[in-house]
């Protein structure tokens, strides 16, 4: 083995050799790392992000706003124009599915874990449940049913989840996100017409459908946990994640939304009898309201009620749903929701007292 060296080098004040050199190669590689990974960073944030606030839209944005080929002062409408607030700069700026894919519920269960919410619906012999993690980031499924053409829509920021049919003025029709919101509530419009409609109360608010005074028809869909759904629907189909988009499904994109008293977006009537994100059950027969507080279902199963002379029976069933009954066969479709959304559309609602 070589012995070591024996001869020193003298270094001279100010030699090289006094400090450490690094190749600029390495340097130039240090930099463009760093900017690779700010690039995907930046990549992320814009695929994941889903909700532009107001004062961060820039001037290019506001004009393909004012550009907006479905411009509302050609539209008849039943609502003040100014109420509508601008959430997502341009129509379709949060993509609806418009070709959902399915897979079983054995599948789903390696990505979706028992306490989750979930959207079920039972129709034409067919079960389905549709993940509110998926529906954050696209708010409409346009599915079908065997031969029904179905809606699932969902609004992150009121908490609804309804389904309706997709059929206007005797048509089939596709329903889009119109990056606007009515009292801090979804405003969809449908691809035939392009009218706007309330996805709460599921009435057209601007186009021909508007001056119909048309509502397109409401169908049951429960809101619930997947473990409970699956115990009592273990055939359920589930929407896959595989949506044709790029989105990080498992992260809620809305911080901490849904339990702080913060309301994005104005609203007309704001009621502080409650917490503006408790959650309600509403119903509303005639021109009468009422909207029950969740934990009204905690203790007992079942309620019985009254409005407007009509009696009626609210039940939780064993996977979860509220659904309504009543005795003169009037149908009644209770709407899970956060209070200030309810309130903000029916200021003179009541309140349920146990």
């Amino acid at each position: 083995m070589p012995k070591p060296s024996s001869k020193t080098t003298k270094k001279e004040p100010g030699s090289l050799h006094n400090h450490i050199s690094v190749s600029p190669v390495i340097i130039i590689g240090l930099i463009l790392a760093i900017a690779g990974v700010i690039l995907i960073m930046m990549y992320v944030y814009l695929q994941n992000r889903n909700v532009i606030n107001q004062q961060e839209v820039v001037p290019e944005v506001l004009e393909q706003v004012k550009d907006d080929p479905f411009r509302l002062e050609n539209k008849y409408m039943t609502v003040d124009m100014a109420e509508l607030k601008q959430a997502c700069p341009y129509i379709d700026c949060i993509p609806s599915i418009d070709r959902p894919i399915f897979e079983t519920a054995e599948e789903s269960n390696e990505w979706l874990t028992d306490d989750e919410i979930i959207f079920g619906l039972e129709r034409n012999g067919v079960v389905r449940a549709y993940p509110q993690k998926i529906l954050n980031w696209h708010e409409i499924v346009n599915d079908s049913l065997g031969s029904d053409p179905i809606a699932i829509t969902f609004c992150p920021l009121c908490g609804t989840a309804l389904a309706y049919e997709r059929i206007v003025n005797g048509d089939e029709v596709e329903f889009g996100v119109t990056g606007k919101l009515y009292n801090s509530v979804l405003v969809m419009y449908d691809r035939t017409e392009e009218n706007y409609w309330s996805q709460l109360t599921g009435q057209a608010i601007a186009g021909p459908a508007a001056q119909r005074m048309d509502e397109i028809t409401q169908i049951e869909l429960a809101t619930t946990t997947w473990g409970e759904w699956k115990s009592e629907h273990p055939e359920s189909e589930v929407l896959s994640k595989e949506t044709g988009y790029t989105r990080t499904y498992d992260i809620y994109p809305y911080d901490d939304y849904e339990s702080s008293s913060d309301i994005w977006f104005s609203v007309m009537n704001r009621d502080e009898r409650l917490h503006p994100k408790h959650i309600v059950y509403g119903v509303k027969i005639g021109e009468e309201t009422k909207a029950y507080p969740i934990e009204s279902f905690d203790s007992v199963s079942e309620i019985t009620d009254t409005i407007g002379g009509i009696e009626y029976t609210l039940i939780r069933e064993e996977d979860g749903h509220i659904l309504a009954t009543s005795a003169s066969g009037q149908e009644i479709m209770p709407i899970r929701v956060f209070w200030f959304a309810w309130a903000a559309f029916y200021p003179e609602t009541g309140i349920y007292q146990q």
